[in-house]
């Protein structure tokens, strides 16, 4: 099944069904190439918002579970000196949320 994501949804292991391509046309990664998270955050930097993948695969629990307490620790260390504030916390949880994909 195909289907647009999220390049921020975007999991190591999925297969593009379409190629993703810049401004002006050029290939950045050709069809069928299966991400790798160096390549997610890569097109992240570019600013690549979606990616047309195939969605058939699901994701194992072992590996969720670990991309998960990457998200927290990457979430953590960019709020390493906010404080403890309402503000401050309120934002962190947000964006946990949306990088967890509960934010969609």
């Amino acid at each position: 099944m195909k289907g647009v994501i999220l390049t921020e949804a975007a999991l190591p292991g999925m297969c593009l069904s379409e190629a993703v391509l810049d401004d002006s046309g050029r290939v950045l990664v050709p069809e069928a190439a299966v991400l790798t998270e160096a390549l997610i955050h890569s097109l992240l930097r570019r600013g690549v918002a979606e990616l047309c993948v195939d969605q058939a695969a699901e994701e194992d629990p072992a590996e969720r579970e670990i991309r998960r307490a990457r998200i927290s620790s990457s979430v953590a260390a960019c709020f390493r000196r906010a404080g403890d504030g309402v503000g401050s916390k309120a934002l962190r949880e947000a964006i946990l949320a949306f990088r967890m994909g509960r934010g969609e």
